[in-house]
């Protein structure tokens, strides 16, 4: 997360999207060793880049959703992607669920 305070926004969902990345030790900053980089398009093409694992380190919450995300790209499977709402200062987002459609 970015070392700012983090505001919490509305949740933002990604509707009907197809997982074609994820990238794993994404450089953004040295605190983000541990994270995934998730790119997605939607049905009409559209790529989406720059979303990140909310909970990456050690808590069920991370390992769940990596986890989701890894066999729904592998079974080409949408899925609609929750956010927190929180963009970050390099403008990126974090994925806080995944619902398997």
């Amino acid at each position: 997360m970015s070392d700012k305070t983090e505001v919490l926004n509305e949740p933002e969902y990604y509707g009907n999207v197809y997982i074609v990345e994820l990238e794993t030790y994404p450089k953004l900053s040295s605190k983000s060793m541990n994270n995934v980089k998730v790119t997605f398009k939607d049905y009409q093409g559209y790529m989406y880049s720059d979303f990140y694992l909310n909970y990456p380190d050690g808590q069920i919450e991370g390992g769940g959703v990596y986890l989701t995300l890894f066999l729904s790209l592998i079974n080409e499977r949408k899925v609609t992607l929750k956010t927190n709402g929180f963009i970050g200062a390099h403008g990126e987002k974090y994925i806080t669920g995944v619902i398997v459609v």
